[in-house]
């Protein structure tokens, strides 16, 4: 009883005492379309960097965020763990979605093409929160570039990965004509393209 205590008590406590230089190996879950060989580099990249006495736990948060940087993933967990041949580190990830279909709503003043010519989000690219919102200015923008004002009101991701801007144009409420002596008002109104609403 007391060996099995102490052979217990040796495995719990390996990956905290481990430093990474003796890592018996990364192990990575949880990736479908990202190449593993990826996930490792960054994850080698971040323990090279770390101290040579640094324990697992030390390094468990540095090779996380350099995985996160990667900018495919919408979580990393690592977690020491004891493995065959020693101690590692259990990486598990979860993939971001990918961008299904892009749509405008409320554009009447700029074409969907003009807009998503001017955004970086494409079909096919990974989901990426902190690259739509910019996404969202550069819509506003490319108004602005036209002589428009124009804001995205809300911008929604479906479950299947279809990206949703609806776009806030201004509307005119009233069109009004003065200074007029001759003509009637009602008459040039009629030849201006802009109208109410």
């Amino acid at each position: 009883v007391t060996l099995a205590l102490v052979l217990f008590w040796c495995v719990c406590c390996l990956p905290a005492m481990a430093a990474p230089g003796r890592l018996a190996q990364v192990r990575i879950l949880g990736n479908q379309e990202v190449k593993t060989e990826t996930i490792r580099q960054a994850a080698d990249q971040a323990l090279a960097q770390s101290p040579k006495d640094a324990t697992l736990q030390d390094v468990a948060e540095p090779v996380r965020q350099a995985i996160m940087k990667l900018g495919y993933f919408e979580s990393v967990q690592v977690v020491p763990s004891a493995m065959a041949g020693g101690a590692g580190l259990m990486v598990t990830v979860k993939e971001l979605r990918r961008v299904s279909k892009i749509t405008f709503v409320g554009n009447a003043l700029m074409s969907s093409d003009d807009l998503a010519a001017a955004i970086t989000t494409k079909p096919g690219l990974y989901l990426n929160e902190r690259l739509l919102q910019r996404d969202a200015q550069r819509v506003a923008e490319a108004y602005a570039e036209k002589g428009l004002k124009a804001s995205v009101s809300d911008l929604r991701v479906s479950t299947a990965g279809e990206v949703v801007f609806t776009v806030a144009e201004p509307q005119i409420s009233e069109l009004c004509v003065t200074g007029l002596r001759i003509v009637k008002p009602e008459e040039v109104a009629g030849l201006v393209t802009i109208k109410a609403g």
